[in-house]
């Protein structure tokens, strides 16, 4: 899966209903933050992807992928709504919940997915570990440029 040569299209459901997936992700690196709203992990990680979203140029996109059921919507919304920046939030499909989906299982969390500008999957891991690890190659792509 990684560093194949075709873009990985995805499709996820904000809270409301809206859907947002790859077409609005294009053009910008792309971190998906795998998480759920129970896990302290995951906020602070989510509050470290704020961080470095601020610090780094060029900007990269972020979502984060909520490993919840539909009928948690409305948590999801209220946790989207207690983040310190404004990233787009979305629940995850049935197949992503059944550790399907186009990143294959993402269940254990935090999980964190990396991009490149046309789609294509860089990275693929789990935990603080993994966050170091996009955040190097995030670093080291910013001053390629």
């Amino acid at each position: 899966m990684i560093g194949k040569d075709t873009s990985t299209t995805y499709i996820y459901a904000t809270p409301e209903g809206e859907p947002i997936g790859s077409a609005q992700m294009l053009g910008r690196e792309t971190v998906l933050m795998f998480v759920t709203t129970y896990d302290d992990v995951s906020l602070a990680m989510t509050r470290r992807l704020s961080e470095l979203q601020r610090r780094r140029t060029p900007r990269f996109n972020a979502l984060l992928v909520a490993l919840e059921p539909a009928q948690n919507a409305m948590l999801v919304a209220v946790y989207r709504d207690s983040l310190p920046e404004r990233f787009p939030v979305a629940l995850a499909d049935q197949s992503s919940l059944d550790g399907g989906g186009p990143f294959g299982d993402m269940r254990a969390v935090p999980g964190l997915v990396l991009l490149d500008r046309d789609g294509r999957l860089v990275y693929r891991g789990f935990g603080v570990d993994a966050f170091r690890r996009v955040s190097e190659l995030l670093m080291a792509s910013a001053s390629a440029r």
